[in-house]
């Protein structure tokens, strides 16, 4: 132990729903709808043949979601418009 308290957090994810499939994407998060799933998350006794169990993806339709820009691929790019929903502009 050297001491030091180290705080992070990790974003878990699990193949994609069908709907999000395809939108073009093939990851999503893993997402508790309930509190009995996040009670078994915290629970370091579980087997980690249920804890696996648990990383599946949401059903169809149960998030929404919308194109962003690329601009959020590069990392030196901070800015609040990222999140926005882009429109890509017709070719002519």
């Amino acid at each position: 132990e050297t001491g030091y308290e180290y705080f992070s957090f990790a974003i878990i994810t699990s193949e994609a729903s069908n709907d999000l499939k395809s939108a073009g994407f093939g990851r999503m998060p893993v997402i508790f709808t309930d509190e009995h799933q996040i009670h078994e998350w915290l629970n370091e006794e579980l087997p980690l043949h249920n804890v696996l169990k648990m990383l599946k993806p949401l059903p169809e339709n149960s998030i929404n979601y919308y194109p962003i820009s690329n601009e959020v691929e590069e990392s030196s790019n901070n800015y609040s418009e990222l999140h926005k929903e882009f429109f890509e502009e017709a070719e002519e």
